[in-house]
């Protein structure tokens, strides 16, 4: 049976917070920390907790838990029940891993929103690369025109085709997640989720606390920043726009890919340790044109969405701004001149058009690096990709003259 860690900081109001997968290593036993370890937290603390499923957990069984943690109980709900009332105030998120063509590997999230809103249909993940398909066509400029600089050897192209043999394997299938991520805030219903998981057939959970600051430099990072300079890919697009398949969605997506000189760069310069994130800003015009976080998609290696807790507005040359990040654990196993795709679908938000975006690239590092935890993640450099700002909906492409 697998087990999850889970890390804990503690993050001041306002505060910025990476995020990324936690793998679980296969336990034999589980091992509970006491209570008295998580009791002492306040408002501004989250812990991060990661569900590992038994191979024979069914996507029912991954919903009845799901609507569990939400109500805070052990009693599993059925799909439909009032959940308004949510102790845990939690951010769930569940993930699934599915292999490519390549070798490489697909990970998709999806939210307590997107499960309330489709039930079973929600672990078709056949909808979500379909969408991505129809996503390019909707682009500005033909994401497979070989004129495109960022695309001059056809990357995109290479990256669709995997993406439709994905879409036609997972037709006509549920998939079963390999993992729920859980955030929240506050010491309230810690010990029913504690209680709820370990009573459940099918699931495991480890608790591993580990304190930490977010005002607490990380080792090293002074180091990285100077040394390693372009760790951003070396061309790319992002685009903002309205979902075909899921009907009132919105979405931003990333094109990126990185050169040989840029892999060679990171190699060289940059720490094993090394993190990375691509990061969509929107700025406050008639309003944010994406909403809450609904799913998402990466083709980046150990890829993980980055959490909203404690997500203040940030500021992009005196330009409030909101952000949506999804990121790579593992910066050194980006592969050259492959196209890597990165899809957060999201909830509308309150501007129809007329909002401006940019994309951002956010150099990180992992501390300790034996961890791959929500909280481990610290930021050392961001460089802008698209460049301020573009129009939503639409498209912002970037092609760097360095290396």
């Amino acid at each position: 049976m697998q087990s999850i860690g889970t890390t804990r900081m503690t993050k001041p109001r306002g505060g910025r917070a990476l995020v990324s997968l936690a793998i679980a290593a296969a336990l034999v036993a589980v091992a509970v920390a006491p209570a008295s370890a998580v009791d002492a937290r306040d408002e501004d603390e989250a812990t991060g907790y990661v569900i590992a499923l038994d191979a024979d957990a069914t996507p029912e069984e991954v919903i009845d838990l799901v609507h569990a943690i939400e109500a805070g109980s052990e009693t599993s709900l059925s799909r439909g029940a009032d959940v308004s009332d949510v102790p845990l105030t939690p951010d769930i998120d569940v993930v699934f891993e599915q292999p490519l063509g390549d070798g490489s590997i697909g990970t998709f999230g999806v939210s307590a929103a997107a499960i309330h809103d489709m039930g079973l249909d929600a672990f078709d993940l056949s909808t979500m690369v379909d969408d991505m398909l129809q996503m390019d066509s909707n682009m500005s400029k033909a994401p497979v025109d070989a004129t495109e600089p960022w695309d001059d050897s056809g990357f995109v192209a290479k990256e669709r085709a995997l993406l439709a043999e994905l879409h036609i394997a997972l037709s006509g299938t549920l998939s079963t997640p390999d993992r729920i991520l859980v955030t929240t805030s506050g010491p309230a219903g810690e010990e029913s989720l504690r209680s709820l998981v370990q009573t459940s057939d099918g699931f495991a959970l480890e608790m591993e606390e580990t304190v930490l600051s977010a005002d607490q430099p990380a080792s090293g990072a002074a180091a990285a920043s100077s040394a390693c300079t372009y760790f951003s890919p070396k061309s790319g697009n992002t685009s903002l726009g309205y979902s075909n398949s899921y009907p009132g969605k919105r979405y931003t997506q990333t094109y990126s890919t990185w050169s040989t000189l840029r892999v060679d760069h990171i190699a060289s310069n940059c720490s094993s340790n090394s993190t990375f994130e691509i990061e969509t800003h929107t700025t406050v015009v008639g309003g944010h044109f994406l909403g809450s976080y609904y799913m998402w998609y990466s083709s980046m290696p150990d890829a993980y969405k980055d959490t909203a807790f404690g997500d203040g507005d940030n500021t992009i040359s005196g330009n409030p701004t909101k952000q949506w990040a999804i990121g790579t654990f593992e910066l050194d196993e980006v592969v050259a001149n492959t196209n890597y795709r990165t899809t957060m679908w999201t909830e509308p938000g309150t501007a129809t058009t007329n909002d401006i975006f940019m994309s951002n690239g956010q150099l990180g590092v992992k501390q300790p690096f034996s961890c791959h935890s929500t909280w481990c993640v610290w930021p050392v450099d961001s460089y802008y990709l698209a460049s301020p700002w573009t129009w939503t909906p639409g498209t912002g492409y970037w092609s760097k003259s360095s290396m």
